[in-house]
């Protein structure tokens, strides 16, 4: 009897700046080695996802200190929609059951997903600050150099806040005919941080009833 499941694509990472990513970095390895045994794979490697139900990035920054931040803001990091990370593991998984939809190999490889857009690091981090009514409308931030390295913060954090963050999406683009939808980040980061709020608001009021 023929299996049920044809393809698997596996949804990786670019970066290798926490163990969680590092296991992620070894998962894609090992899927793409295991390509065509059993059945043909593929690895996706996302940039940073945004979305309006956000439950990682953005509840992490609106309770970061507001108008700090490490470095100069000189290095960029890239994003990528949630809409997007859909569309390209569909488009991904269609050229893995019929390689004519692709202009080149995809099993058993892996191909970077981003919005194409770069945005400076701490920009980022002051549009959650701004949508959650930290920051006035010209705010004044204090810049950390990196080199003291603050007691609350590892070393491996300090790196992801000074380093860039950039992906070659291009072989996506050749061989998939990925092309990234249009996405407003003031948009999507105003949502979420207003669902975060929401959601907050309804735990205080669920813990003082019991």
């Amino acid at each position: 009897m023929a299996p049920s499941v044809e393809a698997f694509v596996f949804t990786s990472s670019g970066s290798h700046a926490t163990p969680y990513e590092n296991s992620k970095a070894a998962a894609d390895v090992l899927v793409r080695d295991a390509n065509g045994k059993d059945l043909w794979m593929v690895c996706l490697r996302l940039c940073l996802v945004l979305r309006e139900r956000d439950n990682s990035c953005v509840p992490l920054w609106m309770d970061a200190p507001p108008k700090v931040q490490i470095g100069a803001n000189m290095n960029v990091m890239e994003w990528l929609s949630v809409e997007n990370a859909v569309a390209a593991h569909l488009l991904v998984a269609r050229a893995l059951l019929d390689p004519n939809l692709a202009k080149g190999k995809v099993d058993g490889e892996a191909f970077n997903i981003t919005n194409r857009r770069h945005v400076p690091f701490w920009d980022l981090s002051r549009l959650i600050w701004g949508a959650s009514g930290k920051l006035d409308p010209a705010p004044h931030v204090v810049a950390i150099p990196a080199w003291m390295k603050p007691q609350n913060l590892n070393e491996l954090v300090i790196l992801y806040c000074i380093n860039n963050h950039t992906y070659n999406v291009d072989e996506a683009g050749k061989v998939l005919g990925y092309k990234p939808m249009p996405s407003h980040l003031v948009e999507i980061i105003g949502r979420s941080v207003e669902l975060e709020a929401k959601r907050r608001a309804g735990s205080t009021k669920g813990s003082k009833k019991s």
